[in-house]
């Protein structure tokens, strides 16, 4: 007998490569790491994510939020899409003491 929850779930697609982005429910700029930051061979990782978003954010002159919102979004849909765990791994490095975040913002000064 089949599991009627799993029933509706949709096949997962294979990658994401841009997500909407909103700051405080206004829109912006979609958000597509791959044109801030060369995709890395083996997946996106926490620091070239967050490169990528500072870069967006400095590309549509956008301050740290919007950099958070670019982050957020791309991790949250990269995440559910792959089974990665961008978020939780931002989340144990930062419990660990390196923040990736002042670091992409220090690259490009």
């Amino acid at each position: 007998m089949t599991n009627p929850k799993m029933r509706h779930r949709a096949p997962r697609p294979a990658n994401v490569s841009a997500v909407p982005v909103a700051l405080a429910g206004v829109p912006l700029p979609e958000f597509a790491p791959s044109e801030y930051v060369g995709r890395p061979v083996d997946g996106w990782t926490v620091e070239a994510v967050w490169l990528a978003a500072v870069r967006y954010a400095r590309a549509h002159e956008l301050r740290r939020g919007g950099a958070r919102a670019a982050w957020l979004a791309f991790a949250s849909a990269y995440d559910v899409a792959t089974g990665a765990k961008l978020k939780r791994e931002e989340l144990r490095m930062r419990l660990a003491g390196h923040d990736p975040e002042p670091e992409a913002w220090a690259v490009d000064p």
